[in-house]
């Protein structure tokens, strides 16, 4: 395999550069450690809402409400034995005062036993809010021995059904097993995703998915935004970095493609050679067509384009000199544009008019091709629609790569929204703050996907050697 050996600079979000002279190839994902990384810990993290399926069982409401089983216990039957926990039973009683939290160290013990295959083989068990969460990563032998994802979220979910019905035999009897599993299962096998349920993927049941690759484009923007704390360009850092791992899993990064997906997971999502960032700074008192002017001036600075004529009235056509590296210009002035834009606005909504008309004004102004071929003017005409017209004002936080309007863009598109919703001042109804809390608390504490872009730099540069 030909490598992709042309240097780029990779810059950090206030514009200060963290490694240089990185080969390309360097930051793909087949060669990126941190890439890798960052794929497996979104393949295997698990969060377990341990209050959650304690509140299930002790009110008798399931699934997101979905399933409500009111206290019947069976009169005629005396309460068995009373054990360590002090709360005698009562068959066929549907609701249980289980003390999971008052006794998460145990269980977080027991649970990590359950999942492990051998010694230090990377199982973590992470007590999280004063144990009413776990974080959870079972061992990677157990995740990856099949050939799909979802070993995790399987496994963690039986490990506590089976270890809550062992801890508290005193309490609970065979009639408390179904429930316990909807606990933490929630309605699945009812429904084929684990609707309600207390056991959390980040990524959704294989079935809801577009089809090959789509799993890590089925990430909520609000999700992304949350883990990386509202962090602009590290939320587009991962949102490019999951991007560039799907394209990989779709066919797409292959041949000619290969160094076309890899140039615009550097300049959109990595900032490298400080293009996002410098742009952001020259137009950040300006609007979207000043970002046109400052991206138009910045490739012909950087031979990436090149007049091809000039009419009599003074207006220039354009050409590109490589195409490819132009289309990942065009990415990162997209994402500039909407910086600037929904920055000011200090609101997301725009961010569906900020890619159309950033994107239609730069074909008017050079005469090339804009962000993705075209196919920026299409999504951002689909996104407005869908966010402010039959939707009604969806979020664009709420989208995902995975949807309808969204799953056209291989690479430019969700990134850019994820910049929008990270500069969003609670405009939204449904911001990252109502919908992914929980995932920030949970997964914002990993400094791998917190921060993506130190995270690939340092990797890049550790076998930068290599190419």
């Amino acid at each position: 395999m030909a490598y992709l050996t042309e240097k780029i600079d990779l810059y950090n979000d206030r514009g200060q550069v963290i490694e240089s002279g990185i080969p390309l190839e360097a930051i793909t994902p087949v060669q990126n450690p941190a890439v890798r990384e960052i794929a497996d810990t979104f393949k295997r993290s698990i969060a377990v809402n341990l209050a959650g399926a304690q509140k299930a069982l002790s009110t008798g409401h399931y699934a997101n409400e979905y399933i409500h089983l009111p206290d019947i216990p069976n009169k005629a039957d005396l309460p068995i034995k009373s054990g360590p926990y002090g709360k005698p039973k009562a068959v066929r009683t549907r609701t249980w005062d289980v003390p999971l939290v008052d006794n998460a160290d145990k269980l977080a013990a027991k649970l990590k036993d359950k999942l492990q295959v051998d010694a230090d083989d990377g199982t973590v068990v992470n007590i999280m809010k004063k144990g009413a969460m776990f974080y959870v990563k079972p061992s990677q032998k157990l995740c990856t021995s099949g050939i799909e994802y979802t070993g995790a979220l399987t496994a963690t979910a039986q490990a506590m059904t089976d270890l809550v019905m062992e801890e508290f035999d005193d309490i609970l009897d065979f009639h408390a097993a179904p429930l316990v599993h909807t606990s933490f299962y929630g309605r699945y096998p009812s429904t084929y995703e684990f609707m309600g349920g207390n056991v959390i993927s980040l990524l959704a049941a294989s079935c809801a998915n577009e089809g090959p690759g789509f799993s890590l484009r089925n990430l909520m923007v609000n999700h992304i935004v949350a883990i990386t704390q509202r962090r602009t360009m590290e939320s587009m850092a991962l949102s490019s970095t999951l991007e560039a791992i799907s394209h990989l899993e779709m066919g797409d990064a292959i041949g000619r493609w290969r160094r076309w997906q890899s140039l615009v997971y550097a300049y959109q999502g990595l900032n490298a050679n400080n293009i996002v960032y410098d742009l952001v700074k020259e137009c950040g008192s300006g609007t979207t067509g000043d970002v046109v002017g400052a991206l138009v001036g910045r490739a012909l600075e950087d031979k990436v384009i090149k007049v091809l004529k000039t009419l009599p009235s003074g207006f220039k056509f354009y050409t590109a000199l490589d195409p490819s590296l132009w289309n990942a210009y065009a990415c990162a002035g997209t994402s500039a544009a909407v910086i600037v834009n929904q920055g000011a606005a200090r609101a997301a909504q725009g961010a569906g008019s900020t890619i159309l008309y950033f994107n239609d004004m730069l074909d008017h102004e050079t005469g090339l091709p804009s962000a993705g071929y075209g196919d920026a003017v299409g999504n951002g005409i689909a996104l407005s629609f869908f966010s402010h017209s039959i939707y009604g004002g969806g979020s664009p936080g709420v989208f995902h790569g995975n949807h309808i309007v969204t799953r056209h863009s291989k690479g430019f598109l969700i990134p850019a929204l994820t910049a929008a919703v990270a500069l969003d001042a609670g405009t939204a109804v449904y911001g990252p703050e109502a919908t992914s809390g929980l995932v920030g608390d949970i997964f914002g504490g990993i400094d791998l996907i917190r921060e993506p872009m130190e995270s690939v730099a340092k990797s890049a540069a550790g076998i930068k050697d290599k190419f």
